[in-house]
């Protein structure tokens, strides 16, 4: 199975405005523009997509805009089998604990479940006892983690980087445009554009020794 990991700019506002929106700070619909660079059009845009997937925006007339923290949906709405399928999500990601930010995605999975009302989390916790899914040994280095998490910005800035592929007695310099992470059978793989004759080029993270932005 192939995931396809997509930069996208209107995901990226979309997580600045609920920062904007939590930081517990006036924000009225000038300074939203202004703070984002987006128009008024695209702000109310944006304000309604983030009510229609569930968060609660207050408006305040002296106040402005603000969005509580935590989540939005109270975990008492969750049903026993709603709250069973996000345990076995969580069985099923520690499988994956070798690709980068799964042990975070974790983490706010286990968090957001320990607070559910303890009868319905017991029983689910129980349920679970009686269903195996094999672990995977693998730690993710740190290399590959910042690896990661660098290109993730380098794609939405739609920079240009020079990687540098192999070992140090044979090491390979390979400049490109980074446009998409691809998560193959073997790992995860960068895939972009050479900045020589724009051609597609695809190199996997594990065998990235560095990599350096550059500016053109």
């Amino acid at each position: 199975m192939t995931v396809f990991y997509e930069s996208s700019s209107r995901v990226v506002r979309l997580l600045r405005l609920i920062s904007l929106l939590q930081n517990g700070e006036r924000c009225t619909v000038v300074s939203l523009q202004e703070s984002l660079g987006i128009s008024r059009r695209t702000l109310f845009r944006d304000l309604r997509a983030l009510e229609n997937a569930g968060c609660f925006i207050q408006y305040q007339r002296k106040t402005g805009y603000r969005m509580n923290r935590g989540p939005t949906i109270p975990l008492e709405a969750l049903t026993a089998k709603e709250l069973l399928g996000m345990l076995m999500l969580g069985k099923l990601a520690r499988r994956h604990t070798d690709q980068p930010m799964v042990n975070h995605g974790l983490a706010a999975l286990y968090r957001t479940i320990s607070a559910a009302p303890a009868d319905i989390r017991d029983a689910c916790t129980d349920l679970m006892s009686h269903i195996s899914v094999p672990q995977h040994t693998g730690v993710v280095s740190n290399s590959l983690q910042q690896h990661f998490l660098m290109l993730v910005r380098m794609i939405n800035e739609k920079s240009v980087c020079c990687i540098e592929v192999g070992s140090q007695d044979d090491m390979d310099s390979i400049c490109l445009v980074p446009q998409t992470l691809v998560l193959k059978d073997q790992g995860w793989e960068v895939a972009g554009e050479s900045v020589i004759d724009n051609s597609r080029i695809e190199v996997g993270l594990a065998d990235i020794a560095s990599i350096e932005e550059k500016s053109y």
